[in-house]
């Protein structure tokens, strides 16, 4: 099978800082990494020749038309040739790949230490985990560039492992452990670290301590907080909730555990979590306490270290949200830009800044996209200018490298290819369209959100966005299992969260990891094979400069407070996880974000089960929005009377002809009962269950028999035999449902979108959203438009239909419901439960025995 192209990887890192005394020359080195689709092994890395490379350098922060002088190049064998202190952003292009990143050129370097206190690594037999995080303070240049940077994998620093028999230092920099540490045999002893030592130049050896962890091995440590099913755990979806960023200590596992059993309870005994609760029978529940070094996690975004009355010491840069009050009834188009977009769009503030007193007037004459002065407040540039730190936070020594935030140094490859590089810095639309892709670099993504940290996880076994099946979280997952010593079983079970494979892997992405942090923005993360989630949401870090160090007293380190089970909040993370293991299911973010229509006028539906787009269901030609109902693949879900799963493939019946099916004998009374009840009252239907490689379930496409009849039940068995139409039973799988449709008054079988809403939207198909501003994004749930027929009591935010705004777009993204925990899961009551049509996709996916269930006790408004 061919290589597929992921993307590329540029060491050291895309945030580079290079001395004109004092250090080393700078070398790039360009890597393509690919895969080979469906295969389970390492990425593969393979150098770009320098010719084949481009770079294209710009001083950002030096006057309009000066903005090429004294650039850097990058010679034909990679090294950095600088000449002249500054900062500069820069374009790296390889064929139809790009990334951009900054260099900042400095008269000296003067001093360095290690980012890490303490630093865990892998065992591993090929590749080096850890790469050690190094900072540098550099002379001041007077000018832009920062005192304080991030110089790790640079080879400035001479890295010597005094045990190259347990740790060894690869090419790259990073540390690849040969021998697992031993525990203390005494829990007052201290641990047998190996020490790396670094040397620059005549500048003094630091030392870090490192830890050698094997996620392979097995361990027999699973706690079981729920387990309905232990000899066919392949049959079940099965949880696992992984400890991160706790220490070892008596309180910090008390907290765990409680997060374990509250997540437990609460998922499956709370109404608003519906229908995890109704499908609870369906659910192994396990946890796995692993103690790290130091409590909490990385903080890979910079921290403002300056009293502003606007933004507080400690908050994340950048800071995602307004800055002051906005007045009621702005238009969208002239309200205040957040503190993120103004990053995006001008930059970060420089360190000195001395081209002019009005920054405004400076960045209205820089051809930046998108650029609107009159978005600027005068609180929001106050807040701007102080928008920096001057040192950057120590790394944090969890166990498995989890990270809250992205550095600048951590960019994802473009892939719409490199744009040309101008020859001068003149108005010109080659020069704006090379000022908006460098000044990418100041977008760093979501502030917060949780990540596997890429110098914890080597490039060879983690790709962001891919779902990277070696990385160490997935291997140490495979290595679990447990002991009941009351039911006599025992058994390593970690094979239900291997990622291999699409569709239906029940477990791959129902690994729960909780850090110990209450900073941090929870995702569903490398190709939902687990989610990320904290304690909760702090609005700031809390930091301390250490200003009596001997090593320099910019070395800042986070204050993690120590437990205190007054601050957890189970509810939190309950309504995160629950969120979350809904992307597991292939339901899509319904929440807003970004004003107007986004990518919605693309051709195609989108992928998710829950979610669609204007291209896809327009029904006339572009502009037109009105909605063609036959394209939105929800509304006409069925719904059931009663519903049973087939617990295996279904058999052809030779006497009588027809088809044999296996249900749950304890559901044998219903069909009894509804077989004889007469042909009228029996008529049956039976849908296999399809499933996409992706996970996809909508638009239904599995084989549907309709009008079958349930010969007379022998015995207790559960097999019940299907008569009436030919069909081919090979179709009709495991997990496939029989069901009596669900109909009103007058035999007409309903949906999950009521036959009055559909219609309505037959005569208005427009969004059901009473307020039809799609210009800017809301967070609110949606009440529907008045409907004829419709008392006030079915006019719920939970009404099925189809409501604009969802996949983090205001307009041209539709949903099913005014309300959803896919918007907005930490609302009260049922605008924080999943709507009837994620309930319906959940169900039908785990165990569609319960579609009647939840249609008699979850469908909005009457139980029609």
């Amino acid at each position: 099978m061919a290589d597929e192209i992921v993307d590329l990887v540029l060491l050291p890192h895309c945030d580079l800082h290079v001395a004109l005394t004092g250090a080393p020359p700078l070398t790039l080195r360009v890597f393509r990494r690919t895969d080979k689709p469906g295969v389970v092994e390492p990425y593969t890395l393979t150098e770009v020749p320098r010719a084949d490379c481009t770079y294209g350098f710009m001083a950002p922060y030096q006057d309009t038309g000066h903005r090429f002088d004294d650039v850097p190049t990058v010679d034909e064998n990679g090294v950095v040739q600088p000449k002249a202190p500054g900062v500069f952003l820069f374009q790296l292009g390889v064929g139809d790949l790009y990334l951009v990143g900054r260099l900042q050129v400095h008269q000296r370097l003067e001093k360095w230490w290690f980012g890490n206190n303490t630093l865990t690594t892998a065992l591993d037999p090929v590749f080096g985990h850890a790469l050690p995080t190094i900072y540098a303070r550099f002379s001041d240049d007077n000018n832009a560039a920062d005192l304080i940077g991030d110089i790790s994998g640079h080879g400035y620093v001479t890295l010597t492992s005094e045990n190259p028999q347990r740790v060894e230092i690869t090419p790259h920099g990073r540390l690849r452990g040969l021998v697992e540490t031993p525990k203390p045999q005494r829990p007052e002893d201290p641990p047998d670290f190996v020490s790396v030592s670094g040397r620059l130049g005549t500048l003094p050896e630091r030392k870090v301590q490192v830890d050698v962890a094997d996620y392979r091995k097995e361990r027999f440590v699973l706690k079981e907080h729920q387990l309905w099913q232990h000899s066919d755990v392949d049959d079940m979806q099965n949880i696992l909730i992984l400890a991160e960023g706790f220490e070892g200590s008596a309180a910090d596992q008390a907290v765990f555990n409680e997060v374990a059993q509250k997540t437990k309870a609460q998922l499956f005994g709370q109404r608003r979590h519906e229908p995890y609760g109704t499908l609870k029978e369906r659910f192994n529940v396990f946890s796995a306490f692993q103690e790290s070094f130091e409590r909490g996690i990385t903080c890979g975004n910079r921290v403002t270290d300056t009293l502003d009355p606007a933004l507080p010491s400690g908050t994340l840069i950048p800071f995602e949200n307004t800055v002051g009050p906005v007045r009621p009834g702005t238009p969208p188009d002239r309200r205040p830009y957040t503190m993120d977009q103004l990053v995006r769009r001008v930059g970060l503030p420089p360190r000195i800044d001395s081209r002019t007193t009005d920054p405004v007037h400076l960045w209205s004459g820089q051809q930046l996209h998108d650029f609107k002065p009159e978005r600027v407040s005068a609180k929001l540039l106050k807040a701007w200018k102080t928008h920096r730190s001057l040192g950057i936070l120590q790394a944090r020594n969890s166990f498995f490298g989890v990270m809250m935030g992205r550095r600048p140094a951590d960019r994802i490859v473009g892939a719409e290819g490199p744009v040309p590089i101008p020859g001068l810095d003149s108005v010109s639309d080659i020069m704006k369209a090379f000022v908006k892709r460098v000044y990418e670099f100041w977008d760093t993504g979501s502030t917060g959100l949780l990540t596997l940290d890429p110098r914890r996880h080597p490039p060879e076994l983690f790709g962001p966005g891919r779902t990277s099946p070696l990385n160490s979280v997935l291997t140490y997952a495979q290595g679990l299992g447990y002991v009941n010593a009351h039911l006599h079983v025992h058994g390593n079970i970690g094979h239900v969260w291997e990622p291999e494979g699409e569709g239906l892997r029940r477990s791959r992405a129902l690994i729960a990891l909780v850090a110990y942090d209450y900073q941090g923005r929870p995702i569903n993360t490398n190709r939902r094979t687990m989610t990320l989630n904290t304690l909760g949401w702090a609005p700031k870090i809390f930091f301390q400069y250490d200003t009596t160090s001997d090593i320099d007293p910019a070395v800042m380190h986070r204050t993690v407070p120590a437990p205190d089970p007054r601050k957890f909040k189970a509810g939190h993370i309950v309504n995160v996880l629950a969120h979350e293991f809904g992307h597991s299911f292939n339901l899509g973010d319904e929440y807003e974000e970004f004003p107007d229509d986004g990518e919605g006028n693309e051709p195609g539906d989108l992928v998710h089960d829950n979610l669609t787009r204007l291209g896809h269901v327009r029904l006339h030609a572009h502009p037109g929005r009105d909605i063609n109902l036959d394209l939105v693949k929800w509304l006409t879900l069925p719904r059931m009377r009663h519903s049973a799963r087939l617990l295996k493939d279904s058999e052809p019946s030779d006497n009588p002809p027809g088809i044999k099916v296996q249900v749950d004998p304890g559901q044998l009374a219903v069909w009894r009962a509804l077989q004889k009840g007469g042909p009228r009252a029996s008529k049956v239907s039976l849908r296999a269950f399809r499933i996409t490689r992706y996970g996809e379930q909508l638009p239904l496409s599995g084989a549907l028999l309709e009008g079958l009849d349930i010969e007379p039940v022998q015995g207790d068995s559960g097999v019940l035999v299907l008569t009436g139409q030919a069909g081919a039973p090979d179709l009709f799988g495991a997990g496939s449902v029989l069901y009596v449709p669900l109909k009103d008054g007058s035999g007409t079988p309903l949906t999950v979108a009521d036959n009055r809403v559909l219609a309505f939207l037959r005569q208005h198909p427009d969004p059901l959203n009473n307020n039809l501003d799609h210009s800017a994004p809301r967070d609110d749930p949606d009440t529907p438009k008045r409907i004829t027929g419709l008392a006030a009591n079915e006019l719920r935010r939970t009404l099925v239909g189809i409501f604009e705004g969802g996949n983090r777009y205001a307009g041209a993204h539709y949903r099913p419901a005014g309300a959803c925990k896919m918007r907005n899961g930490g609302r009260v009551g049922d605008a924080g439960s999943f709507c009837f049509v994620c309930m319906w996709l959940i169900v039908n996916r785990i165990d569609p025995s319960h579609h009647a269930t939840i249609s008699r006790r979850f469908y909005p408004g009457r139980g029609r």
